[in-house]
């Protein structure tokens, strides 16, 4: 059991030869963990991985204005719907007033020409008999 750290200097190809030459009855196991980097290339890695933190905290950013401002235009919509509610109320409720007091109006207005067309009539209504109960010519 151990730890092996070996620098390559050198590109080509790598042999590991593990030997358990003591051990005959029992199998041999084996973990290995081979990492192979190149700097440049580790170098861009880590400096994509920080543009990409940045990208994700730019995106969370962007997402929380973004549900900030949907909540807002919710919540403004709401608003709209209760005064639009409200004003439709009001409008049925002054219709309705309207209707009541005109048709009495039109009522009235009826009533008086009809009183007034009496009136004028009465004055012109003349007796088709004289004073003694005779016809008029």
């Amino acid at each position: 059991m151990g730890t092996f750290n070996h620098k390559a200097e050198v590109a080509g190809a790598y042999q590991f030869c593990i030997a358990n030459n003591h051990q005959k009855y029992y199998v041999k196991y084996v973990k290995m963990y081979l990492s192979i980097t190149d700097n440049e290339r580790l170098e861009k890695y880590y400096h994509l991985e920080e543009d990409l933190q940045k990208t994700y905290g730019n995106l969370s950013q962007t997402m929380q204005k973004l549900t900030s401002s949907v909540r807002v235009m919710r919540r403004f919509q709401q608003w709209s719907g209760i005064r639009e509610t409200r004003d439709r109320e009001l409008l049925e409720a002054n219709q309705g007033y309207v209707t009541t007091w005109s048709c009495l109006q039109c009522l009235v207005v009826v009533g008086a020409a009809m009183v007034q067309v009496y009136f004028l009539r009465s004055f012109f209504n003349t007796a088709k008999l004289t004073p003694n109960q005779k016809p008029r010519c």
